[in-house]
């Protein structure tokens, strides 16, 4: 019966095997908000590098080689803006800054998951195989039967821009909203008798 019917994995039945990788340094560029600073950028380069031969996740390798680029410098001042105080503190040691940037990797790299998720189920595949790599920056795609790999890894490597944005509260805005509605309602009334003389009486 069809019901009974086994699963046909990659080696039977064919498909993609494709391997996703989140660049981790582009979201720790956006969350220096592209920090000009000579120590942080050359450390990014370094830590890129280093991934090609260390076991270590991303954020460790770049804490370390900013540490060796800038003795004394503390990542804080490059991370730490009034809208992120809450998790991170002006005056936060370097290792406090590096839980916050492994916390975001973590986040990122989840949402990622999620929206390859999404992106996978509009090709109606049968049993995709979709996995993320412990402790690394890594998705594992397994895709059986795919018959159009060329729109699949479009599709697939299709990038999302991470962006941020100041928000503001109630209290921020409102007399901004209070003095355009007072300078709206004053260019209206010139216009009010006008319209009254136009508009048919009852």
């Amino acid at each position: 019966m069809l019901r009974q019917e086994l699963a046909l994995g990659l080696d039977l039945k064919g498909g993609m095997n494709v391997t996703m990788q989140i660049s981790l340094a582009e979201l720790v560029k956006a969350l220096s908000n592209n920090n000009p600073d000579p120590a942080f950028n050359e450390a990014l380069v370094r830590a890129t590098a280093d991934t090609k031969t260390s076991q270590s996740d991303y954020i460790t390798l770049f804490v370390n080689e900013y540490e060796k680029l800038a003795p004394n410098g503390k990542l804080a001042a490059i991370f730490s803006t009034k809208d992120n105080q809450a998790s991170l503190k002006f005056n936060a040691t370097n290792s406090e800054v590096e839980k916050y940037l492994k916390d975001q990797a973590n986040v990122a790299v989840k949402q990622s998951f999620t929206v390859l998720n999404t992106r996978i189920d509009q090709f109606g595949v049968t049993q995709p195989n979709i996995q993320l790599e412990a402790n690394t920056n890594r998705i594992l795609i397994e895709l059986p039967g795919v018959k159009e790999p060329e729109r699949v890894r479009k599709l697939l490597s299709g990038s999302a821009k991470l962006e941020f944005y100041q928000t503001f509260e109630v209290q921020d805005v409102y007399p901004m909203f209070t003095n355009v509605d007072n300078i709206l309602a004053a260019k209206a009334k010139p216009a009010l008798p006008i319209l009254q003389k136009l508009l048919p009486r009852p």
